[in-house]
């Protein structure tokens, strides 16, 4: 009887043992990812879609390798408008500051 409690509390002791080295090794990542953040400039957006809630309507804002896009008929004639523009300050340090090789 003595040996089987001593068993079952080996394995309760190696199970507690197991849940402090996962939840530690959570902290950890929790600790990095929290310092990455406050690190912006750790980040470099490549290429993304969005979308932007304007005054008249939804827009499709693009991102790909520096060069921006919209739906919006206004980035059509003047490759540039309040959407990528707003999108552009949102992520401000984390992308090229260039907007269709033309800098702000």
């Amino acid at each position: 009887m003595r040996k089987k409690v001593i068993l079952q509390l080996t394995s309760i002791f190696r199970w507690i043992q197991f849940l402090y080295m996962m939840d530690s090794s959570l902290i950890g990542k929790v600790e990095k990812a929290t310092r990455y953040a406050g690190e912006p400039d750790r980040f470099r957006f490549l290429n993304f879609q969005v979308t932007v809630r304007g005054d008249n309507g939804e827009h499709v804002v693009t991102y790909d390798h520096g060069k921006w896009s919209c739906d919006s008929e206004y980035f059509q004639t003047h490759g540039y408008d309040s959407h990528t523009m707003a999108v552009e300050k949102v992520l401000e340090g984390m992308i090229e500051s260039l907007r269709n090789g033309h800098s702000q």
